[in-house]
This record gives structure tokens, sequence and C-alpha cells, in this order.
């Protein structure tokens, strides 16, 4: 009785003279339940706020009277309540990848970093030791790895910068509005 009351938004002294009464005492204590519902009362109610019996006892939650608009506004609410799931699982997984993504993040400047100091290093052991590739035993071949190591720090870094830069743009597109989506497959974007 209050929620169809409230959804016409009559306080109790309207809905009161709506129903009959001269004053609100009575509808006060039936819609406390300190008093029991007069048989016609429920009929009254029903015409007066523009719900179904169903919903005044309790029943139902739709106060629809119209079966066909009761079941479409059912329908609906399923619809909103899949929608609002689907909506918290995605949310979720966006929060997780999130989470996993900025410590990867970190590790790869690390590596990047220990491989960066590790080919200067090597570096440095070439020129104070011009003999180095010849006279030490698959010293070429560590010349070529760490040839190869440079050449994956230098791609991880543009890696890194486009990633980042990438990251601003769909931050400042997500803020003006635009349709940009914020975190969108990487592959399409960069491959």
């Amino acid at each position: 009785m209050v929620a169809a009351r409230n959804l016409n938004r009559l306080d109790q002294k309207d809905a009161a003279k709506l129903l009959g009464y001269k004053n609100s005492a009575p509808l006060s204590k039936i819609e406390g339940g300190q008093a029991k519902m007069p048989k016609g009362l429920l009929v009254k109610a029903s015409i007066a706020y523009g719900v179904s019996a169903d919903f005044l006892l309790g029943l139902s939650d739709e106060p629809e009277r119209d079966p066909r608009t009761a079941e479409h506004m059912a329908v609906i609410r399923s619809v909103e309540e899949s929608v609002r799931q689907h909506t918290h699982h995605m949310a979720t997984a966006l929060l997780r990848n999130a989470a996993e993504s900025v410590p990867l993040e970190l590790h790869l400047k690390q590596i990047i970093e220990t491989a960066h100091r590790a080919a200067e290093a090597f570096d440095t052991v070439c020129r104070k030791n011009p003999e180095f590739q010849d006279d030490v035993v698959a010293g070429s071949r560590l010349q070529a790895a760490m040839d190869s190591l440079v050449d994956a720090i230098g791609k991880s870094n543009q890696y890194m910068e486009r990633r980042s830069r990438l990251t601003e743009v769909k931050l400042d597109l997500a803020v003006d509005g635009m349709s940009m989506p914020l975190f969108a497959d990487s592959e399409t974007e960069e491959g």
C-alpha cells in the first residue's frame, strides 16, 4: 500500500481522501499493519493508485494491472538485470586486467633497464679489450648475442613509448567524450 501511494506521490492525507476516509488515521493504521484492510479497500486502492491488487498485497513486484504491460515490464527488468550483471562482470575483468598489466609493465621496464646495463657493460669490456672477440673462445657468438639484445632493447623501448602515447590519447579522448574505447585490443591497433 505504501509503495503504491508513493508511486502516485501522495501523502497519507491526500491518499486517505482519495480512498474515502475523512482523515489519514485509518489509512496510517492499515499501512502500518496495526489494522486489518477492509474488504472493499483493496479494489478502491487498486483503482485509485492504478496498480494491480497483487502489487498491493505484496504478491508481485509489478504494479501494472494490464497483464501484457506487466509481462513487458518484467521482461524489461530482466534485461536490465542482465545488463547490470554483464556490466559488473566486464568492469571486474577490466580492473583485473589493469591490475595485472601494471606489474607486467613494471617488470618489462626493469628487464629493459637491466638488459641496457648489461649491453653497456659488455660494450665497455670490448672497448677496453680490443682482442676480446678474437682471443676469447666464442667471443664473436657473445658479441652477436649482445647485438641482438641491444636491438631487442630498442624495439622494447619503442613499444613502451608507443603504448604510453596510445594510452594518453585514449584517456584524452575518453575525457573529451569521444567514442574511441579506452581498453581496446592492442593487437588490432598497434599490429
